[in-house]
């Protein structure tokens, strides 16, 4: 706990710092409180909570936002800060040339973020793990046109496997096998979560955006 209360708190419930960001707008701020309002545990109730409605400082946002502190029921008078919301999604953007090449891979993934977002995350990796997959099969169908409906049929792993280049069918491998993880009653790969899969699944995604940056530039500017 910190040794020093936020300054200027109303609340006379101890709590221990302000938010650090607007849950709206995500930028750093200094909010102000504006009220408060205590829940005491009840008999059978293990958690006390104390919201705070608190004031964004950023000036073009200036919403009001709630954050949530908890404590043990009789340890302590200091609540610990918990979360913030209401929580606005928004969409991750990726560059156009991954827009041209599977729009139906951004959808997904937002959807699955949006999940995520929403603390459902025994669902969200299943999400996360179809979104790569339409990735790698409209990154091959791009290289492979005839061989579409081949492609569309195949199962991921076999799908990669096929890929020659060395690292974008590295990462997109271990994406797969965290997404796999995400879909089985038992997990193989315990020591990582859904923040090594989304990494693996931005990594296949810029090796694929190298790939078809390096296509265009080559097709654009023949040697003269």
């Amino acid at each position: 706990m910190p040794s020093t209360m936020p300054q200027n708190h109303k609340s006379s419930i101890g709590y221990d710092i302000f938010p650090e960001e607007c849950p709206i707008c995500n930028f750093k701020i200094s909010p102000a409180e504006i009220v408060s309002h205590f829940r005491p545990a009840d008999q059978d109730g293990l958690y006390s909570e104390l919201q705070i409605v608190f004031s964004c400082s950023y000036e073009k946002c200036n919403n009001l936002f709630i954050a949530k502190y908890t404590s043990v029921y009789g340890s302590t008078y200091v609540h610990n800060y918990s979360k913030s919301y209401p929580v606005i999604f928004k969409e991750k953007i990726f560059r156009s040339e991954i827009m041209d090449l599977s729009p139906n891979f951004i959808k997904i993934y937002n959807q699955a973020a949006a999940a995520e977002l929403g603390e459902l995350t025994e669902i969200c990796g299943a999400g996360y793990r179809k979104s790569l997959e339409f990735l790698i099969k409209d990154y091959l169908i791009h290289l492979e046109p005839q061989k579409e409906v081949e492609i569309q049929s195949k199962l991921l792993g076999h799908c990669i496997s096929g890929i020659t280049d060395h690292d974008i069918k590295t990462c997109a491998q271990r994406a797969t096998w965290l997404g796999n993880d995400e879909t089985h009653y038992i997990r193989k790969w315990e020591d990582k979560d859904l923040n090594d899969l989304k990494i693996l699944i931005d990594l296949t995604v810029n090796w694929i955006t190298n790939k078809l940056l390096m296509e265009r530039y080559l097709t654009e500017m023949q040697g003269r």
